[in-house]
Formats: C-alpha cells, structure tokens, sequence
C-alpha cells in the first residue's frame, strides 16, 4: 500500500516533537473518517466476488501511522466493524471501524474511521506522561479540500509548547511520490520499501481483517454505540488527571464488558473548523470535565 502520510510535514513535526521533548507516549487516538455512502453503494474499490471492509479503506493508513510513532504492534486488544447502511442497502462490515494496538513500548493506540462521517476529518491526538499532549491535523488528499490546514500543537497541562501551522500546504501524496523516484534514481529502492516490510504489512492487515469481519467472532458489533467504549476509557482518564497505564486501560475493558456508550470524545466529533481553536488548547479540558 501506499504510506503516503509519512512523508507529511505533519507526520515529520509529530515525530521531531516527540524526540525534542523526549515524550513518553500514553495513549494516541487516531480519526480518519469521511462520508464514502455514494462511493461504496456505487461499488468504488468494490470486485464481483468480495466487498471491502472499513479494515480496508482508511485504517491501513492509521496503522502504519501508529507503528511508526511507537513500534510494531505487539497485539491488537480490540478490533470491531460495524455495517455501512446506504437507503435500504446494508453493506457489512463497512461502516464504521476501531482497532486497538498494544505496541512494543507499552502505549496503546486507538485507530478509528467512520466512512458514514459527513466531514472528512485526519487527525491525531496523543497524550503523553507528565501532562504533554498532542494534537494534530493531516491535510486530506483531495482538490476540493484544499483549504483545509494541516497543523500540529503541543501542550503541557493549559501552556502551548509547539504550535505548527502549514498554511502553504502540505501534499504528503507529492512528498511520497518524491521518496519514491529518488530511492530509484539512487538505487536504493530498499530506502522506500522492502519485502519485509510489504510481508509484515499484509500479515497485520489479515488479522485484523479477520478478527473484525468474521461475524462468528465476538468483536463484531451492530451498534455503534459500542465503539464508544475506548473514547470514554480516554475520557474517564482526562477527569483522573491522566495518568494511565497499559494495566488500567486492560483492567477498564475487563470492567465495562464492552456494553454500550454515550460519551464521545470530543477530537473525534470535531470538523475541520477545529483549527481555529489551535490558539487556545485548553478548550479540550474544559469539553471533556
């Protein structure tokens, strides 16, 4: 597949921050999530012989994201789909997706994509010890959403640490394409992708796919609703100062039993006018208490 985010200069300041400040990572919370109904009922990226999974679409790329920041997924806690509803017209397994990494660090990624969203929407929220949290904005690859801004902030409880605005664009599709024709022309093709790594790609993708599409496994659901339980885990934690651990986020599912949720936290409710708020962080404490 195509890793384009990686070569976003949102990507690259998320990561330059994190080794600035030596952040010791918690919890991230990915969301790309757009309205796809009129694509897939027309049957975009669809074959005569399979549908697509929402596994398929836009949480490859929250993964492979995700890696890259804390390491290789030791194990995937949770993964759950719900089906895409279009009219009369059910397509499983469709609509809505999470999945749950626990990485090599220890920190715990939350991936989340809704396909029936009516705002396209790329971020990233991670919340670190000692209060530090990141928010951030990857600019959609599309014509029509030119105008939305990428950007990336860091906070320490209510201060503004880092505040990055690319206001002149950030087309991390053109960056990709870049890498990729100069790892040729330097014959290094290995700098842009190698066989392992396609192997390791396609083998995380197939679990999860399986785990989230077999209506015989317990992790599928039918109400949305319960999607909800890993954004009320990160909620609950904001109101007991945040300071989590792999144990207390295991133990909390353990606890909840995967019933159903009401709360959804706020960065993933948010549309792309959120970036008028990167001036003052601290409405995001002031929402989730």
């Amino acid at each position: 597949m195509m890793k384009n985010y990686l070569h976003s200069k949102v990507h690259h300041t998320v990561k330059d921050i994190i080794n600035k400040f030596s952040l010791d990572p918690l919890v991230s919370v990915t969301n790309f999530s757009k309205d796809r109904r009129f694509d897939s009922s027309s049957g975009r990226a669809f074959s005569n012989s399979r549908t697509p999974s929402v596994f398929e679409i836009e949480i490859p790329h929250q993964i492979y994201l995700s890696e890259d920041l804390f390491g290789d997924t030791d194990n995937f806690l949770l993964v759950k789909s719900e089906d895409m509803l279009v009219g009369h017209e059910k397509i499983p397994n469709h609509g809505v997706g999470v999945v749950v990494g626990k990485h090599e660090c220890g920190s715990i990624s939350i991936n989340y994509s809704n396909l029936q969203y009516h705002r396209v929407t790329r971020s990233l929220d991670i919340i670190f010890k000692d209060q530090f949290y990141l928010h951030a904005i990857y600019a959609p690859i599309c014509d029509e959403l030119s105008d939305v801004k990428a950007g990336v902030i860091l906070s320490k409880a209510s201060n503004v640490l880092e505040k990055h605005l690319f206001v002149g664009g950030d087309d991390n599709m053109l960056e990709m394409l870049k890498f990729a024709y100069l790892s040729q022309v330097h014959d290094d093709i290995y700098a842009f992708s190698t066989g392992a790594d396609v192997i390791y790609s396609s083998d995380k993708m197939k679990e999860v796919i399986q785990k989230g599409c077999d209506v015989y496994q317990p992790d599928r659901v039918d109400n949305i609703s319960d999607l909800d339980l890993l954004q009320r885990w990160v909620i609950d934690s904001f109101r007991n100062d945040f300071e989590p651990s792999s144990n207390s986020f295991i133990s909390f599912i353990e606890d909840i039993k995967v019933e159903h949720f009401s709360n959804l936290l706020p960065a993933m409710a948010l549309t792309n006018g959120e970036l008028d708020t990167f001036s003052n962080v601290k409405f995001k404490r002031r929402e989730i208490a």
